[in-house]
C-alpha cells in the first residue's frame, strides 16, 4: 500500500480508473442484489390481498375480479357457470363483452364509480356464451381502498353477481362479499380491518345480531374486535366462566353451534353468566392459520335456534376463513414493511460506506478492499461503528484530523499485511 500518496490528483490516471472501475463493480453487484430482494418483496405484497379474494371466490355466488378496463383477471366456478365460459378461459376475456349491449355504458359507469367512490351497485343484463340473457344485480368494490390503493390495488375491481333466483335472501351476503374483497391490508391496520369484517359477517349470516373476533385463546385473548356491546358482553362472560363454544372451537379446531346458550348443559357456568344478556344462539368458528388455531370468530343472535340451518354455519365458516386470510395478509404486510425499512436503512449505510471507501482508496492509492480494511481499523481504534466513521468522512472529506487518523490506521494495516 502506498499510503504516502494522499491526494487524488497525485494518483496515476490508470490507477484512478482502476479505483473507479472497482467501485462501479461493487455498486453494480449490490444494485443487482437489492433489485432481486425488492422484486421478491413486491411479489409477496402483491399476493397478500389475493388470499382474501380467494375466500370470497370460493363461495357459490359468482365473483370475478377485473382490471380498470373490465378485463377479467380472476373468477370463481360460479362466475364461469353463469357466463358459460370455461374457468381457464375467463381471465383472457372482457367482462363487458358479457354485458348486453344496451347496458354496457351503464357497466362502464359502475366500474368508474366503484374506483372513484369506493363501491357501486346496479342492475345489468348479462349475456352468457350460450342461452338467454340473465338479469343480475352487481356489486362492485375496488381492491383494497380504491384508486389510492397504490401498487397492490392496481385498479382491480371485484364484481359479485346475484341473479333473481338468489335474491332477496342473498342480498346481504352479496354486499358482505363485495366488502370482503376490499378489506384494507396495505395500511397494516389489523383492528380496523377486523372491525369491518365483523360488520360484514353480521350482515351476511342470517339471524345474526353481532359478531366478534378473538385473537388467541378466548380464555387469554390477545385482542378482541367486536361490532357491538352485545358481542363484548358475551365474550366477557365466556372469559369469566372459563368455558363456552369459543373455547371448544379454539381447542377442537371445528365450528361449534349452540341453539340456546341459556339452556345448554355443556357449560353451566356460562349459562348462568349469560342469563341476563341478549344472546341465545351462537356460532363459533376457529381461525386456522398455518394449521394452527389463531383465534375464533363468534356470531350471536337474540333468538333461540336462529342458526339451526346449514346456511348460517356455512357463511360463518366463509368469514372465519376470510379472517384467517386477513391475518396472514396483515402479517405479510408487516414483514414486508419491516424488511423494506431495514433494506432502506442498509442501502443508506451501504451507500455511505461505499463513498467513504472510494475516498480512502483515492487518497491512499490503494484498492477498495484495502480502503475498507483501513476504515475497519480506524473503527476499532476509536471504538465506533464503521458506518459512523464513513458518515464523518463523507460529510467532511477535508477533515485533516480525520485524515491523520486514517494515515495511522493505514500504517497498522500495512504492518499486518
Amino acid at each position: 500500500m502506498q499510503h504516502a500518496r494522499i491526494h487524488a490528483e497525485d494518483l496515476d490516471p490508470v490507477r484512478r480508473l482502476e479505483v473507479v472501475a472497482e467501485e462501479l463493480a461493487v455498486a453494480t453487484e449490490e444494485l443487482a442484489a437489492q433489485q432481486q430482494e425488492i422484486t421478491a418483496l413486491l411479489a409477496r405484497g402483491a399476493s397478500a390481498h389475493r388470499a382474501l379474494r380467494a375466500v370470497a371466490e370460493s363461495v357459490d355466488l359468482p365473483v370475478a375480479t377485473t382490471d380498470a378496463d373490465g378485463a377479467v383477471t380472476a373468477a370463481n366456478e360460479a362466475a364461469s357457470a353463469l357466463l358459460g365460459v370455461p374457468l381457464a378461459r375467463l381471465p383472457r376475456t372482457s367482462l363487458l363483452t358479457h354485458v348486453a349491449a344496451p347496458h354496457r355504458a351503464r357497466a362502464r359507469r359502475l366500474l368508474a364509480l366503484a374506483r372513484e367512490a369506493g363501491g357501486a351497485s346496479g342492475e345489468l343484463d348479462l349475456v352468457p356464451r350460450h342461452g338467454d340473457p340473465v338479469h343480475a344485480h352487481v356489486a362492485l368494490t375496488p381492491a383494497e381502498d380504491g384508486p389510492r390503493a397504490g401498487a397492490w390495488g392496481g385498479g382491480a375491481v371485484s364484481w359479485v353477481l346475484s341473479t333473481p333466483g338468489e335474491r332477496p335472501h342473498r342480498e346481504p351476503l352479496l354486499r358482505a362479499l363485495a366488502d370482503l374483497t376490499s378489506l384494507p391490508v396495505a395500511d397494516g391496520d389489523r383492528h380496523g380491518a377486523l372491525a369491518r369484517l365483523t360488520a360484514s359477517t353480521t350482515a351476511a349470516v342470517p339471524g345474526a345480531a353481532w359478531t366478534s373476533v378473538t385473537l388467541g385463546s378466548p380464555l387469554a385473548p390477545e385482542e378482541v374486535v367486536a361490532d357491538s356491546t352485545g358481542a363484548q358482553a358475551f365474550d366477557g362472560a365466556q372469559w369469566r366462566a372459563g368455558e363456552g363454544p369459543g373455547v371448544v372451537a379454539a381447542e377442537g379446531g371445528a365450528v361449534v353451534g349452540v341453539l340456546d346458550v341459556r339452556a345448554d348443559a355443556r357449560w353451566p357456568r356460562l349459562t348462568a353468566a349469560v342469563a341476563a344478556l341478549p344472546v341465545r344462539s351462537v356460532l363459533a368458528a376457529p381461525l386456522v392459520v398455518d394449521d394452527e388455531v389463531a383465534g375464533v370468530l363468534t356470531v350471536g343472535s337474540e333468538e333461540p335456534g336462529a342458526f339451526a340451518g346449514e346456511d348460517p354455519r356455512a357463511r360463518a365458516e366463509v368469514f372465519a376463513g376470510a379472517a384467517a386470510a386477513l391475518l396472514v395478509s396483515l402479517r405479510q404486510v408487516g414483514e414486508l414493511r419491516s424488511t423494506a425499512e431495514h433494506l432502506q436503512l442498509a442501502m443508506a449505510f451501504r451507500s455511505t460506506i461505499e463513498q467513504a471507501k472510494g475516498l480512502v482508496a483515492a487518497w491512499l492509492g490503494c484498492s477498495i478492499e484495502q480502503a475498507f480494511d483501513v476504515l475497519t481499523q480506524l473503527s476499532q481504534d476509536r471504538n465506533v461503528k464503521v458506518r459512523d466513521v464513513a458518515a464523518l468522512l463523507v460529510k467532511d472529506p477535508g477533515d485533516q484530523a480525520l485524515l491523520a487518523l486514517l494515515r495511522r490506521a493505514a500504517v497498522r494495516v500495512l504492518r499486518r499485511a
